[in-house]
């Protein structure tokens, strides 16, 4: 059991300070000190956001739903302070539980801090209904993009000033929306430390098109926009410049980059535990694929192309087959033959990937097909962002050269530059297929990015496409190669011979067929990466350079691994394939999932029945972390509002960095009959785990015999276990009347009095009785905001001034459990409502 690191009694900050002041230096710690703008900043970097996932075996593919109760009590010792307002809350609705922490201290100011909680809490459970709640085939709205954009707009729905923790499990069904959750695997958690996933928001003039919802920063960007001394076309006075994207990376060098920002992205959104991509034996889209799935945590599988004459010898250990070998990728070999009867085009790739990916399917693997190239709408937007990065470095061009292969980078190039309003002309040289293959391939992609047909048309005028195939795809000839020397040794820029070697040399050749078009133009070329690639090309390169180098070089001794043990699978349908097994796989299916958002010190549990001893317990399968600063427990990370009083340097824009940045985001798989058990930290720095889930089983009955149908607990038992819970936690803080000694608890001896609450759930199946009531719930909610001051009043409806209503049945609905406790239970149906819900367990 992780323990925490008991508070060293020092101030931080001004505002600390003042609470400090009158706080005992004694057993007992009590407030949450409000943490200010500069100390929130300066540890958000430091926060690590870790997405995990259990992955189980599937059971059973349903909609599900809570069915909660809930229980607060302040401390006794804070109850009898003159003043003093419970400042916790807590919500509990079929598609959302929750609570909310207020941080106390700020009532010295003379604010209510129980009001931020409250009002963040009710935001949240209204867009929760709104847009989680499944319809009758168990869809969710395709509004929702996520807990961190909910809880964003939750608070900036809010008015109310104060500040708060707070944690919210949320309900997603079996059918929820992909490409919208950070999602990880439970056995990857240290890879997924290198990466956050990011809101991602398009450039301005982007916006109407179909923009993707989360990018991953992989890529060292903005890459150099530098002036170049290319030697070739001096004779037309041209200014050179080059865009240097072969340095978004080391490993992951090259434009393939900006591609799988978007494209791992989704990947991990989608709940994918490995990735599938096909291309040729040095691609280096496939190394880069390699690379950016491990740095997520997912495993990589190559089909790679080679000639059939060595299709059963290993494939060795040069370029950037190196680097896939060492990011431990499994390297599915397909023979030419294979690849041309299936038609030796992109539509033959595709299936050679599906056919890996259904492979991968029947094993139990989750994996994410990635065309090749990275060509896709998704990936495109890796150039339509990279053309507003080029906006912002301000330099103007009459035209801008680029190599095409796949043709996602020419396509998002071309777009972007028509949409940005760009006055320039994009030269694509293709390095393989014809020209109107990629004119075509460009069509089809502004159409699928949402271009008009009038912008389509814009697109195409801007465009040339230019033949530069040569002997074929990755076959050099010898001038190609001589120019790729010429030019690294006038201009420190070595270019590869597959792609941005041969564009250069092909649109150079058309240059001086046509040089009135270039004369004294601006040129800007786009260097697309791919220096790996040419490791295998020593030989033809050796003659190519200057004697005295290379008489130098051949004292050199390339460093090799050893060869791998290669491991044949024979597949029909596939003809002749080997498998270079050098990793491990990732088990697990899709299953009904939960999506969680903590910031601050309120944590959650997720407790799961075992078979223990010949009988059912609840055991813990899953809990959150709290994020405190400096380790201190009176000071956790916090969404707050304040005005100069309180923090002179307060922006509003900190707590918005606070909730994308510094939220703990995770993605649970969920049961039916689970128990997710939610605190504040009142709770679990009093209480270990294990003492809540012995609670939990000393309470709730369960049958004995393992496969009995499954019978959804009583809203009551959930009910008494909160109160138990809260109970247990106030019992720590009181020392032993025989010893005199205090309990031990995770933050130390005495524990800490403190205001708490705590929310109980089970996880249950969302029934068609269930959609049919909540659908008239909100119909009623509807109505009710259409004739308020917010909404019609052409009605003929009267206004009530707020101070006239009925205060008892405004308590009634945010304040009170079924039996009168006082909960602070954010709910927004009536008593009659709830009655009615009885019967299918919604609260």
């Amino acid at each position: 059991m992780l323990s925490r690191s008991q508070p060293n009694g020092q101030s931080q900050g001004q505002g600390q300070g003042l609470a400090m002041a009158g706080m005992e230096r004694t057993f007992g710690r009590s407030p949450t000190f409000l943490v200010n703008t500069d100390q929130q900043r300066s540890n958000l970097d430091s926060l690590v956001r870790r997405e995990q996932h259990l992955a189980e075996q599937y059971q059973k593919n349903k909609p599900l739903m809570f069915n909660g109760n809930a229980y607060q009590k302040t401390h006794p010792q804070k109850a009898i302070a003159p003043g003093h307002r419970d400042a916790d809350a807590t919500v509990v609705s079929p598609m959302l539980l929750g609570c909310a922490d207020g941080v106390s201290q700020i009532e010295e100011f003379g604010l209510d801090a129980s009001e931020l909680p409250r009002e963040l809490l009710a935001a949240c459970e209204e867009q929760a209904t709104a847009l989680l709640m499944p319809d009758q085939a168990g869809k969710i709205s395709d509004l929702y993009r996520g807990p961190i954009p909910l809880m964003r707009e939750a608070f900036q729905n809010t008015e109310s000033m104060g500040s708060t923790t707070v944690c919210l499990p949320l309900s997603l069904g079996s059918r929820y929306k992909h490409g919208k959750i950070t999602v990880s695997s439970l056995c990857r958690p240290s890879a997924m430390q290198l990466l956050k996933c990011m809101t991602y928001e398009a450039p301005r003039w982007a916006g109407s098109l179909r923009v993707p919802d989360w990018r991953i920063p992989l890529g060292n960007l903005p890459t150099p926009l530098m002036p170049w001394a290319c030697p070739a076309l001096r004779d037309l006075n041209v200014k050179w410049s080059i865009k240097r994207d072969d340095m978004t990376g080391l490993e992951l060098t090259g434009n393939k980059t900006r591609k799988l920002e978007f494209l791992m992205a989704e990947a991990l959104a989608g709940n994918h535990d490995s990735v599938v991509t096909v291309g040729g034996l040095q691609s280096n889209h496939c190394r880069a694929t390699a690379v950016a799935a491990r740095m997520a945590g997912l495993e990589p599988h190559l089909v790679l192309l080679v000639k059939d004459t060595v299709a059963d010898e290993d494939p060795g250990m040069e370029g950037n087959l190196l680097i896939g070998r060492l990011m431990g990728a499994k390297i599915h070999l397909c023979t030419a033959s294979e690849y041309y009867k299936l038609g030796g085009n992109l539509e033959a790739a595709d299936t050679l990937n599906e056919r890996m990916a259904e492979r991968l399917r029947k094993k139990g693997f989750r994996p994410y097909v990635i065309p090749v190239g990275g060509t896709t709408p998704l990936g495109t937007w890796g150039y339509l962002q990279a053309v507003e990065e080029l906006r912002e470095q301000g330099k103007d061009f009459d035209h801008v050269v680029v190599a095409a292969g796949s043709g996602g980078t020419l396509a998002g190039l071309a777009v972007g530059f028509h949409k940005a309003k760009l006055d320039l002309t994009l030269h694509g040289v293709n390095i393989q297929h014809s020209p109107k293959a990629y004119y075509d391939l460009v069509v089809k992609e502004a159409d699928a990015l949402g271009c008009t047909s009038e912008e389509v048309d814009g697109v195409l005028g801007t465009l040339n496409i230019h033949n530069g195939a040569g002997l074929g795809y990755a076959v050099p000839a010898a001038e190609n190669l001589a120019f790729i020397a010429e030019v690294a040794a006038a201009s420190g820029v070595v270019l590869d011979h597959v792609y941005s070697g041969k564009a250069l040399y092909h649109f150079c050749e058309h240059a001086r067929a046509h040089p009135d078009k270039f004369r004294n133009s601006r040129i800007l070329f786009w260097h697309t990466g791919g220096i790996f690639g040419l490791e295998p090309q020593q030989a033809a390169m050796q003659g190519l350079l200057p004697k005295d180098s290379v008489k130098r070089a051949i004292r050199w001794r390339w460093f090799s691994l050893g060869r791998g043990v290669v491991h044949r699978e024979i597949q029909h349908e596939w003809g002749g394939l080997s498998v270079l097994d050098n990793s491990t796989r990732i088990h697990g299916k899709l299953h009904p999932m939960m999506a969680i958002i903590s910031i601050g010190d309120c944590e959650l549990m997720v407790l799961r029945q075992n078979m223990a001893s010949g009988r059912l317990r609840y055991e813990t399968v899953f809990n959150t972390e709290m994020q405190r600063i400096g380790g201190n427990c009176q000071c956790p990370l916090q969404v707050c509002r304040v005005d100069g009083r309180i923090d002179a340097a307060f922006d509003e824009r900190m707590t918005i960095e606070v909730i994308e940045r510094g939220s703990a985001v995770h993605m649970v798989s969920v049961y039916e009959g689970d128990l997710v058990v939610i605190g504040s930290d009142g709770v679990f720095d009093n209480l270990f785990k294990d003492e809540v889930a012995a609670i939990v089983n000393q309470l709730i009955p369960r049958p004995s015999t393992p496969g009995e149908k499954f019978r959804p607990l009583d809203k009551a038992f959930m009910g008494e276990v909160a109160r138990y819970i809260v109970e247990a936690c106030h019992m720590k803080t009181k020392a032993d009347l025989r010893t005199g000694k205090y309990p031990d608890t995770p933050i130390g001896k005495g524990g800490k009095r403190d205001d708490t609450c705590c929310v109980v759930g089970e996880v249950v199946e969302w029934t068609e009785m269930d959609c049919m009531y909540w659908e008239g719930v909100q119909r009623r909610r509807r109505m009710k905001e259409l004739v308020t001051c917010g909404g019609v009043l052409s009605l003929g409806m009267m206004c009530i001034d707020e101070d006239e209503e009925d205060e008892e049945d405004d308590d009634s609905n945010w304040c009170r459990s079924r039996d009168g406790r006082d909960f602070s239970t954010v709910s927004f149906v009536s008593d009659e409502e709830e009655e009615r819900a009885r019967g299918c367990a919604v609260m």
